[in-house]
């Protein structure tokens, strides 16, 4: 019963009939270890106390001095100790959830960029052998590997967005238009037995976040649902209810729009609900799921400024609640424009690019790409060494520099070449996201991150030297195949 009911205080007699009652108590506490158990007894011995106290009651009373009085202000103090008692726990049990949040962000931010760099290596390395290999069957696989790296790095990204301190691409977009996105990923995975509904108070109103990360987080807790409806055999409905709100943490009175996921399944266990955000945790046996899908979206709405909560109960089903920012109160978007003032190119001579990267491969494969694009390129695998190539009597029209690099950085090489060469361009490039402009310092400049297509980094070296301030030789866009067509994943 103490598993499936919610109650506040137990009063337990000291002996019933052959057994002691104070032998049930441990039972009492792993079915829920904040209710509170007062032991009664007509003994009234120290022994008997001792006894219970050590077995795990909070409180003791003799049936010699019952009242109702008297019972009602036993019963009053456990509870509010027992309330006192799981603030305190539950204050732990986010504390440590954050630590591990943040040291697992640390590790997914490097691996990340690590992982990127070598992506990024074989993409231009793919691209480059698409162009001298005859054979379709040939240019076919090197397709579909170009697609699997596309695949990767929607992997990477994700796990960057979640070392992020803030989302990395906020953008405000209307609700109906999440829903319809949503709608088109989930439907077909829902299959004929669930029925999933979408409800938004004003489809028009703006959610201002990584639309991308909203996405993921709100397929990933409708698969959640459906796994444990099939798992269970109990649930035949998933909702997502959109409404506006307001924040009511520390008085901020903030617009909020409530993203509500509710189903009708199984419901939680005390320990799945405590655990439920932990990364790692998972219920899924024998899934392929790693536990981090939940994780990962408390810490997008943490990221988000918003508020992220789970309502359950055993056997009538789970409500997880994201409150995210309205367009009223914008997050800050922490890609910067371009801030470079324009760079008139000698007609006579074709746009030259010195390029900066520690990852050597890297260089080489990237270096080729853009040589390809009709640019002058010279190679530094420092920012020391860098630093001595630029010369006066060969000027440098873009610096395209990695970001993470040893001893001087991306930016710090930025505003050293900037102080000998006013009018040069930079592009930074780099494997981490959410670079604010407080971090570039001195020089604001785009920013594209590893591994991108060979057609965006094109672009946006073109779009920088601009193709009317000089003889920009831009050939024709490398193809590249992507995937056919979106499918949904699960992530947890």
């Amino acid at each position: 019963m103490c598993r499936d009911t919610e109650i506040d205080c137990i009063l337990l007699d000291y002996w019933l009939g052959a057994d002691e009652g104070s032998h049930l108590i441990p039972q009492f506490e792993a079915a829920n270890p904040f209710c509170p158990v007062i032991m009664l007894t007509g003994q009234g011995s120290e022994q008997v106390a001792a006894t219970a106290f050590k077995r795990g009651a909070v409180d003791y009373m003799s049936k010699r001095d019952l009242s109702a009085g008297a019972i009602a202000d036993k019963i009053a103090t456990a509870i509010e100790a027992a309330k006192r008692e799981k603030m305190h726990n539950d204050r732990q049990d986010e504390l440590k959830r954050a630590n591990r949040l943040d040291a697992l962000g640390e590790l997914a931010g490097g691996l990340a960029h690590d992982f990127n760099n070598l992506l990024a290596t074989a993409q231009y390395a793919i691209t480059l052998a698409r162009k001298s290999v005859p054979s379709s069957k040939a240019q076919r696989h090197l397709a579909d590997a170009l697609a699997v790296i596309e695949t990767g790095a929607d992997l990477t990204q994700r796990l960057k967005s979640f070392a992020s301190s803030q989302p990395n691409a906020a953008t405000a977009r209307p609700v109906g238009a999440v829903l319809e996105h949503f709608l088109k990923l989930v439907s077909a995975a829902m299959g004929e037995d669930i029925k999933i509904v979408t409800v938004a108070d004003d489809p028009a109103s703006l959610v201002h976040c990584d639309q991308g990360q909203l996405i993921q987080a709100l397929v990933n807790l409708a698969l959640n649902a459906r796994e444990a409806m099939l798992q269970s055999g109990k649930g035949r409905q998933i909702r997502l209810d959109v409404k506006s709100t307001r924040s009511a943490v520390d008085g901020a009175n903030r617009p909020l729009l409530s993203f509500t996921v509710e189903d009708d399944g199984p419901g939680m266990t005390r320990e799945v609900h405590r655990r439920a955000a932990d990364p790692y945790f998972t219920t899924k046996e024998r899934s392929p799921g790693r536990g981090l899908g939940l994780a990962m979206t408390y810490g997008f709405v943490q990221q988000c400024d918003g508020e992220f909560s789970i309502e359950t109960e055993l056997g009538k089903g789970t409500k997880v609640r994201m409150a995210l920012p309205m367009e009223e109160a914008p997050l800050r978007v922490r890609s910067p424009a371009a801030a470079n003032q324009p760079c008139r190119i000698d007609k006579a001579r074709r746009a030259r690019i010195l390029m900066v990267d520690d990852e050597l491969l890297l260089l080489a494969e990237a270096a080729e790409i853009v040589r390809d694009f009709g640019f002058d390129v010279l190679e530094a695998s420092s920012a020391a060494e860098a630093l001595t190539m630029i010369d006066p009597d060969k000027p440098i029209d873009l610096l395209l520099t990695d970001v993470h690099m040893p001893r001087m950085n991306g930016f710090q090489l930025a505003k050293a070449v900037r102080s000998q060469l006013p009018d040069v361009k930079i592009l930074y490039f780099s494997g981490y996201t959410g670079y604010s402009e407080a971090d570039m310092g001195d020089v604001i400049a785009p920013l594209v991150n590893k591994p991108c297509v060979p057609e965006e980094l094109q672009t946006r070296i073109v779009s920088l030297l601009g193709e009317e301030d000089g003889a920009i030789d831009t050939t024709a866009p490398i193809p590249v195949t992507r995937p056919a067509a979106e499918t949904v994943k699960q992530f947890n």
